[in-house]
């Protein structure tokens, strides 16, 4: 069982020329749960940022990673956006049984769509499929590993809702992440990751929002690891 003691994420997002379809601009970042709204029509907006995580494992392994995320989002149509992401470089630092070992390197790109699915008036769906693209540097059998052997693809759903006269909003998110990697016996195989997530935010005014969050990511292979994430945030507008 793997688990995330602790996370920190630094964003800045950049939008031209238009603003979301809303006062607020709706970013996938920071967090858990992706924004359920694409980019309006003709707009560039960038998500960067850095992130710092402390993960545990029951086998005595402690691991913290560091990485800039980086998100660019152009919309197409009204609901229909073009995306592209990765985490840019990695910094890896593993401890097992007092011995402690460090790794860096360059992550894998990630290419797809963001479509908006018609839904109620109270609630907003998105699918996002992606095809991850083998670039980052491979460390073998690391399990913080930088990149795939092989092409990948993952897909997620996305869902906001409206609850009622509360002035909170209710996100979830749903999704799999397929890759090909080396097992420790050197073979290639097929490895799934799951991805479910929820989110409350609600809006304090016009320029913040603070938002509250969990999340359960299993990892479907031979080592059949998982781990739960929790946490809390803050958006700010300029």
């Amino acid at each position: 069982m793997r688990t995330l003691t602790s996370l920190l994420f630094l964003a800045l997002v950049m939008a031209l020329p238009a603003k979301a379809q809303s006062d607020m601009i709706e970013t996938d970042r920071p967090g858990l749960v992706a924004s359920p709204y694409t980019v309006p029509m003709g707009t560039l907006q960038a998500e960067l940022g850095a992130l710092n995580g402390l993960y545990t494992e029951n086998v005595g392994v402690t691991a913290t990673i560091f990485n800039f995320p980086l998100q660019l989002r152009y919309g197409l149509t009204s609901g229909l956006e073009l995306r592209v992401s990765s985490n840019v470089y990695q910094f890896n630092s593993v401890e097992f049984s007092g011995v402690k070992s460090n790794s860096d390197g360059f992550a894998d790109l990630a290419a797809g769509i963001k479509y908006t699915i018609p839904a109620g008036t109270n609630v907003n769906v998105v699918v996002i499929p992606e095809v991850v693209i083998p670039i980052g540097e491979d460390q073998g059998r690391d399990p913080l590993r930088f990149g795939a052997d092989q092409v990948g693809f993952r897909t997620n759903f996305v869902a906001r809702f409206d609850l009622g006269e509360s002035p909170l909003q209710l996100s979830v998110n749903g999704g799999v992440d397929v890759r090909k990697i080396e097992d420790f016996q050197g073979d290639l195989k097929y490895f799934a990751f799951g991805n479910f997530a929820g989110r409350v935010a609600g809006e304090l005014n016009e320029t913040a929002r603070l938002f509250a969050e969990a999340g359960f990511f299993p990892q479907f292979n031979d080592f059949e690891q998982r781990y739960g994430v929790v946490g809390v945030g803050a958006q700010f507008w300029a």
